[in-house]
């Protein structure tokens, strides 16, 4: 009788198992969800560049560096995200893109830490930004760098995937 048992038992989980089955287990994903902040508004441009100021010049900029808080002038001409607890630690593909807005803008990104310094600049002569944050990026600013004022964005982040090349 106990034979049997071990028998039905084995045959049983030999038919359960996903392998039998044809089935797969779930792969487990890589990291957080995809994250997307708010749109914002931006409502002036910042025509200064970065690479000749030696910093992130202006009224949100400037407040935010020198509290090392979001600042209340969020929207002016910049505004900054925290990164969600979800992405401290992590390196994650950033991007900065403009939601309906004149053909005119250029986004730019401006990656902070824990102490509001600068870690990385993403700046080039694009519409949307895209970039990688480190593992100790702790703040996001953008701006929208063209002349048009007036800009509705938004910020992404997800899970950094190395290019295969």
């Amino acid at each position: 009788m106990l034979k049997k048992l071990c028998v039905l038992a084995l045959a049983l989980s030999l038919v359960a198992s996903p392998a039998m089955a044809g089935g797969k287990k779930k792969a487990k994903p890589k990291g957080p969800a995809p994250w997307t902040s708010p749109d914002v508004t931006l409502v002036a441009p910042h025509p200064v560049l970065y690479g000749q100021s030696g910093t992130v010049v202006g009224v949100t900029a400037q407040e935010f560096i020198n509290t090392c808080a979001i600042p209340s002038s969020n929207g002016v001409d910049a505004y900054v995200f925290e990164v969600p607890a979800d992405y401290k630690g992590l390196q994650a593909t950033v991007k900065a893109i403009g939601v309906g807005g004149p053909a005119g803008y250029d986004l730019d990104i401006y990656l902070f830490d824990e102490s509001c310094g600068v870690t990385f600049a993403y700046n080039a002569a694009n519409t949307d930004e895209t970039g990688t944050t480190t593992t100790d990026t702790a703040f996001i600013l953008i701006h929208n760098y063209a002349a048009d004022p007036v800009l509705t964005a938004h910020v992404e982040l997800e899970p950094y995937t190395p290019s295969k090349f």
